[in-house]
């Protein structure tokens, strides 16, 4: 009798783990960058989770939610407040909800607000446990940190996990390398002359970029080893290389060391090749090089994504063409059409600073 038996025990929790229910990958990520732009602003410092672990749930609205099957949702998820992601303002019955436009991330603000109201609250749940076992309650849930990575949803960008870095350390090293992929396709790093060789092109690179360099052979080669294995092959510039392999792995990701206030602007622009190569570039680019903004309100001003803004000044950053702002007493006003600077210094009579 005694093992079949329970007991309810009330658990008081604080609501700071969220978790996304019908997002879409590139809707999850939007909202993870503006979570992490809002830190400063929250009350409680709020943790992404597996569904079954939140005790807050964004759910992705449309009108074509009923009633029932909001209560349904409910149901299944009862030890967690649901909050309405939505377009428009929800037609059936729901508590919390949070507006935002069609493929844009939530309002910073908005987000702020409503995350500091619902963790106002404390949530009252009753849950059924075998009375033979120790219950042990904490403030906070206890979380398994696997259910907490939402695959390369990470909300950081960390360039150690991927071919990526190997790349860098060729540069910083001064080193020649040939690193082997599957295939047996290899690929020759050559940072002195900044080139590279490979037979395959950088199109068909995508699998190698995300690679992480544990699984990627690499050999230290002498100039005479190279020249016998590089017949042939033409030369490639190790900066397309670097643009690529950063935009492939970068996913509208913060990078760790970037600091999502600071205010920044081009001091270069890219090749054109590598501007074309999204149409939301040619525009971001545009603003970057006229003004001096950090990355949300670039996404703002220009009215491109958030994750092609993030993507766009990770690659300009590992360039080195990206300058960290920290005198804002640029006022100058000017609308400068950038189409003739490809590739050259931008002067700094050409940077405004962007209002709040």
């Amino acid at each position: 009798m005694a093992n079949n038996s329970f007991i309810s025990v009330e658990i008081m929790s604080k609501l700071t783990t969220l978790a996304f229910l019908d997002f879409n990958q590139q809707q999850q990520q939007d909202f993870y960058s503006i979570l992490i732009l809002s830190t400063q602003g929250l009350d409680e410092e709020w943790e992404i989770v597996d569904k079954t672990l939140a005790t807050v749930i964004f759910v992705h609205y449309d009108e074509t939610i009923t009633q029932s099957q909001w209560e349904e949702i409910e149901a299944a998820y009862p030890m967690a407040k649901l909050v309405a992601y939505s377009e428009n303002l929800a037609h059936i019955e729901t508590q919390w909800t949070l507006l935002t436009k069609t493929n844009k991330p939530p309002l910073r603000s908005e987000l702020i607000r409503l995350l500091n109201q619902i963790g106002a609250e404390n949530l009252n749940v009753n849950v059924k446990v075998n009375e033979k076992l120790s219950v042990k309650v904490s403030e906070k849930p206890s979380i398994v940190e696997e259910t907490a990575k939402i695959s390369s949803k990470s909300p950081f960008f960390l360039s150690e996990h991927y071919f990526l870095s190997i790349v860098q350390n060729s540069l910083q090293s001064g080193n020649t390398y040939r690193c082997k992929f599957q295939d047996n396709i290899s690929l020759y790093l050559l940072p002195k002359q900044n080139c590279y060789f490979c037979s395959a092109e950088i199109v068909d690179l995508y699998a190698l970029f995300l690679t992480h360099p544990d699984k990627i052979e690499i050999t230290m080669m002498s100039e005479k080893e190279l020249k016998q294995q590089v017949k042939g092959l033409k030369t490639k510039a190790l900066n397309d290389l670097l643009w690529h392999s950063t935009v492939t792995v970068s996913k509208g990701r913060f990078m760790k060391s970037h600091d999502p206030e600071q205010n920044v602007r081009l001091k270069y622009w890219p090749d054109i090749s590598q501007v074309s190569s999204n149409k939301s570039y040619l525009p971001i680019a545009s603003f970057m090089s006229n003004n001096i903004a950090n990355v949300i309100k670039i996404s703002q001003h220009t009215g491109q994504k958030l994750s092609d803004v993030l993507d766009f000044h990770n690659a300009c950053n590992v360039l080195g063409l990206v300058d960290t702002m920290t005198d804002l007493s640029i006022d100058l006003k000017v609308n400068t059409n950038r189409a003739q600077y490809y590739n050259q210094p931008i002067p700094s009579t050409l940077c405004l600073e962007v209002a709040a």
